[in-house]
């Protein structure tokens, strides 16, 4: 590389280096804890078994998907129901079953993972609202209730402003230590990406000049994929809608599993497997690129680093004929394309840069262990549950959702439901962001430096 360009690359990592600071100071922000979620507990005595149900709100306008609910579970004996309100609400509304009741309410407080504040009981007593109440009176350290049926309830007045404030502080710092800890990965990638870039941009010159070649050869490997079969290439095609029915039937219609969802089910699984399906044929193609194409290895002149993307492409095909076919299927249950929309394109760039990254590293280590073919086979196997895709992680639990974002193909899944479903940008989740590519950069500088490591050796084992 000659000074002049060295210098132009140079400005151009420091130009990206200064850009990715910027992405990172600007979208990484802290959260909102206003309606983040705390726990409202309620020491309670009473004679009937029964569930209880708590809204909060800021009017008297309470909905049901602001609630949570708790069971009592003996009668007569003390017990805490812990339920869920909102941080910031003003008014809470504490349901007592259906059925009448004697209640004693010893104490009741909410707490944060740090911190838990007594509500008086005096306050609890005067309420700004009640429903089926026969008799509501403080009788030493507790709050008794005499109920009856018909849905008994008191709507009472809360103000957890210095839970909140504290809250807030402390997600203000968690942001700000993100914010620090994600540019200095930042720079740390790009200072990797500096000291190596003699093989980036080797690799994307031989890409760019070659681009005729690897085109006609990725559309030969189609062809020729399925040739000598009575409907040829149409097998690309059926094979993923068939598997795509299968799944769709099993757990939506079978074990009922998109009951609860906000989207249609159909729709949901489909934006996770139809970027599942291009990463594992291509990771399973790409893998094989060098042994296939063999008789291209062994010439001299020939550059097989553009292998690796000749079987991505052919790859891509497929890809984008499900690409559409999704759009259009989204259109028909009235999800029409938007701005949104647009983003799919993103998150196509961003599976073919990962699995490009990953297929480097595989096709030159499977020219020497031939096992290798085996193990991505269970990996598939078994990722196509951990990423998730026919799942949902959120809705389980946060930290299990938080686990599963490690996987980078979870980032691509997830940004397909985000672009046709959701409506969300990908800047809107800047931390994950900045964790795939940074994760794609490193793995393509390691995945090139171990193939052209390896390189002299191919023709020889091959």
């Amino acid at each position: 590389m000659t000074k002049k360009k060295k210098l132009i690359t140079v400005c151009f990592l420091i130009l990206l280096a200064m850009l990715a600071n910027l992405f990172v100071l600007c979208f990484v922000k802290a959260e909102d804890v206003g309606n983040r979620e705390i726990d409202f507990i309620v020491s309670v005595r009473t004679d009937t078994l029964d569930e209880y149900q708590l809204f909060s709100s800021d009017t008297q306008n309470f909905d049901e998907g602001q609630s949570s609910k708790s069971a009592v579970k003996e009668t007569n004996v003390p017990q805490e129901l812990t339920l869920k309100q909102r941080a910031d609400a003003s008014l809470i509304r504490l349901d007592f079953g259906n059925w009448p009741a004697h209640i004693y309410i010893d104490s009741v407080s909410v707490k944060t993972e740090k911190e838990e504040k007594q509500i008086p009981l005096a306050q609890v007593a005067s309420c700004v609202d009640q429903h089926s109440i026969n008799a509501m009176e403080l009788q030493g350290d507790a709050l008794y209730l005499d109920t009856y049926e018909d849905d008994p309830y008191i709507v009472f007045a809360v103000d957890n402003a210095d839970l909140v404030d504290t809250m807030q502080k402390a997600a203000d710092k968690k942001a700000l230590y993100l914010r620090i800890f994600l540019c200095i990965l930042v720079d740390v990638v790009i200072l990797v990406l500096a000291l190596n870039i003699d093989i980036v941009v080797d690799s994307g010159i031989n890409a760019i000049r070659d681009k005729k070649l690897i085109f006609n050869l990725a559309k030969n490997d189609f062809k020729t994929k399925y040739a000598g079969s009575y409907f040829g290439m149409i097998w690309a095609f059926v094979q993923p809608v068939i598997m795509i029915l299968v799944y769709w039937f099993a757990l939506d219609i079978g074990l009922r599993s998109g009951q609860t969802m906000s989207y249609p089910f159909v729709l949901w699984l489909m934006c996770g497997l139809v970027p599942w399906f291009f990463f594992s044929e291509a990771l399973g193609s790409g893998t094989n690129a060098l042994t296939e194409y063999s008789y291209l290895v062994k010439k001299v002149v020939f550059k097989i680093d553009i292998l690796p993307i000749v079987k991505l492409i052919s790859a891509m095909f497929v890809h984008l004929f499900f690409v559409a076919l999704v759009i259009i299927l989204h259109a028909c249950y009235g999800y029409f394309p938007d701005w949104y929309t647009l983003q799919i394109l993103y998150y196509i760039i961003c599976m073919f840069a990962f699995v490009m990254a990953l297929t480097y590293l595989t096709s030159s280590v499977v020219v020497f262990f031939k096992d290798l073919n085996q193990i991505i086979g269970i990996i598939l196997q078994v990722g196509i549950w951990a990423t998730p895709i026919m799942w949902d992680a959120s809705g389980i639990s946060p930290k299990l959702d938080a686990v599963m974002k490690l996987n980078p193909v979870y980032y691509v899944v997830n940004g397909f439901r985000d672009s046709l479903l959701g409506k969300v940008w990908f800047w809107e989740r800047p931390v994950w962001t900045v964790g795939f590519w940074a994760i794609v950069i490193l793995l393509y500088i390691i995945g090139r430096k171990v193939f052209k490591k390896l390189q002299i050796h191919f023709a020889d084992v091959l």
